[in-house]
């Protein structure tokens, strides 16, 4: 089981020669887990966004709130999605239900109405399970993602990740072969995984359901247990472009957290 490291490895230069007729560099695929550095950590669990009891709405005025929200953003662009983070809402006893998700929601509108793209934010109501207090807490997302490989020379692609046309769910030789390492490695480490389905859009949600099975059944196919994987559909909530459609139309595998 991992645990958070206090050091990782920098990410590898893609390497590899030039593949002219497709514009994409040939490398082998090399895959790391982003949000695992203790320091990470350490840095968000100071940047809790505190509520008055039975308050969830970010109160804009230049105090607290909006200073941590801030540092939250600084960070985030500092690592330019290489960190993704769950806005975990918490509360008290005596609050309303649902109090809790409603914070998270409310910090994750004033993040993306900051510039900071959806795609690096889930949200959450943890209630009383962090203990009670009323408050936001940012935690770091463990996300596998290939950190070199096959990537194209165009500016307009995203980076390399699983991608899809619109409206498939079927998967490219690419997603094959990064799904390929993806196996290795949660066989390696026996890790359990959420399998995030994305849609654009202009896609119907059920594209993200499709697309989050036929990657978990590719997993499976190559050894991975099907207990170990969570097909979670996410719609259009966290978009991560609001020009490429491309770059939505995608699945996350992210590590479950214990």
């Amino acid at each position: 089981m991992l645990e958070p490291m206090a050091n990782v490895e920098p990410e590898p230069e893609p390497r590899g020669t030039q593949s002219p007729s497709r514009g994409f560099t040939v490398s082998q695929i090399d895959i790391v887990v982003t949000g695992m550095k203790s320091s990470i950590r350490q840095k968000l669990n100071r940047l809790r966004v505190m509520f008055d009891p039975g308050m969830f709405k970010v109160t804009g005025n230049g105090g607290k709130q909006e200073q941590v929200i801030e540092e939250i953003m600084e960070l985030l662009r500092e690592h330019d999605g290489r960190l993704k983070i769950t806005l975990e809402g918490n509360c008290e006893r005596n609050e309303d239900l649902g109090i809790d998700l409603k914070r998270s929601h409310a910090v994750f509108e004033r993040l993306v109405e900051g510039g900071i793209p959806a795609g690096w934010l889930r949200v959450t109501g943890r209630g009383k399970k962090m203990g009670p207090g009323t408050f936001v807490m940012p935690t770091p997302i463990w996300e596998l993602v290939p950190s070199s490989g096959p990537f194209s020379d165009s500016p307009e692609n995203p980076p390399l990740g699983l991608y899809f046309d619109a409206e498939s769910d079927q998967l490219a030789k690419l997603n094959r072969d990064i799904l390929a390492e993806i196996a290795k490695w949660l066989l390696d480490q026996d890790e359990s995984a959420r399998v995030e389905g994305h849609v654009d859009k202009g896609e119907s949600p059920q594209v993200g359901q499709r697309r989050a099975q036929a990657v978990c059944g590719e997993l499976v196919r190559l050894g991975v247990r099907k207990d170990r994987l969570t097909p979670i559909p996410c719609a259009s909530t966290y978009l991560m472009s609001s020009e490429n459609a491309k770059a939505n139309r995608r699945v996350e595998i992210q590590l479950v957290q214990i």
